[in-house]
This record gives structure tokens, sequence and C-alpha cells, in this order.
């Protein structure tokens, strides 16, 4: 299989880039699909979307940030599940 390091053509390598960034844009869009059909689900069944202000948000987050830590504390299966998940978070900002 070729990869862009390994391919020394560049029309080859600007048709995986395109190819590459076609796939992106169709995961993208079916991600924006999902995310309508959850909120038409949720509000259809009575549920509402609501926007907190900043200061309030930054709380939220705040106070919520150490519940998976307190939750798998005692519980090392669920500690490490939550270790990696939280560290690809942090990778991801």
């Amino acid at each position: 299989m070729r990869t862009r390091e390994s391919c020394r053509q560049p029309k080859c390598c600007a048709q995986h880039r395109t190819g590459h960034n076609k796939l992106r844009q169709r995961a993208y869009q079916r991600a924006i699909e999902i995310e309508n059909a959850a909120v038409k689900t949720w509000t259809d069944a009575g549920g509402e979307l609501i926007k907190l202000p900043a200061a309030e948000q930054a709380e939220m987050i705040k106070t919520m940030g150490s519940v998976g830590a307190d939750l798998s504390k005692d519980k090392p299966a669920l500690a490490e599940a939550f270790k990696i998940v939280t560290d690809a978070v942090q990778r991801g900002h």
C-alpha cells in the first residue's frame, strides 16, 4: 500500500489528497445528519436544547470534569478506560 511518504509521484499524491478530502467531507456530512436526527428525536420527544452563558458553561465543565474520575476511582478497568478517553480528548485540544 502506498503512503504519502512512499509515493514519489506528485500526481499520485494529489489523487490521494483528493480522495482523502472527499472521504473526510462525506464523513463530516454524515456526522451532521446523525446530529440533526438526534436533535430532532430529542425535541420531538419534548426535550429542549439550551445554551448556557459562557461563565456558566465554564463552571459546568469544571464541575463535571471530575465526575468520571470520581466514579471510576474504585474500579480499575473503568478507570483505565476513562483515562484512555480523557487522554484522547486532551490530545485533540
